[in-house]
């Protein structure tokens, strides 16, 4: 993990490989996954859940009730709304107040400067245009893009080999570093892999 020293980053909850960039604020409640990357100038609230290999760009503010799978791209200058009719409430009594849950779905892409109202779900592989505005649930695999933003249309079986392919890349890459990590450790405190699979095997044998 890799927060820059510029950045306020007050939660706990940030997974091993994720890297925090240069002016952002993350804070108390919010959950963050394995392998993110978290670009310059962004702010992070509190009931915010974001997944692992997740990329935010420049520049983005994901507030309260706004949750993200893994895998999705967030494009630079992305706004996320999470009240419909928003006040002022400086100077009067505040109350406990709820959001409609807005979800990205795993893989999802959103391009920069595209505005999502409060309460939409984003499909799995949909894309957004840069510069759209949504206003409406997006289906699974959808390429929409404008103002407001329509289907265009679904990704075809090619893209979605392709994705498929790069998928199984990082799942291959994530279980080889896992390895790496395994070897080292073993390394480091002297154990051989005998040791390993004799521990493992008397765990196996209490269960």
């Amino acid at each position: 993990m890799k927060i820059h020293k510029s950045s306020d980053v007050q939660t706990s909850k940030i997974g091993k490989g994720t890297t925090i960039w240069q002016y952002c604020v993350v804070l108390s409640g919010a959950k963050i996954g394995k392998d993110c990357n978290i670009c310059a100038n962004c702010f992070i609230e509190n009931d915010v859940e974001i997944g692992d290999k997740v990329t935010i760009k420049n520049g983005v503010s994901i507030f309260d009730s706004i949750h993200i799978q893994s895998n999705v791209l967030v494009g630079p200058n992305v706004t996320f709304t999470n009240d419909l009719y928003p006040r002022s409430m400086r100077g009067l009594k505040k109350s406990k107040k709820t959001y409609s849950r807005t979800t990205i779905l795993e893989g999802a892409s959103i391009g920069g400067g595209s505005t999502i109202l409060p309460g939409i779900k984003i499909g799995r592989n949909a894309i957004i245009g840069a510069g759209s505005l949504v206003t409406k649930d997006i289906a699974d695999n959808a390429i929409v893009f404008g103002e407001s933003a329509r289907l265009q249309r679904y990704l075809n079986k090619a893209e979605m080999e392709t994705i498929q392919q790069q998928m199984a890349v990082a799942k291959r890459s994530e279980r080889a570093n896992a390895l790496k990590e395994v070897k080292r450790l073993c390394k480091e405190f002297g154990f051989t892999a005998g040791m390993l699979k004799g521990a493992l095997a008397n765990g196996r044998k209490k269960k």
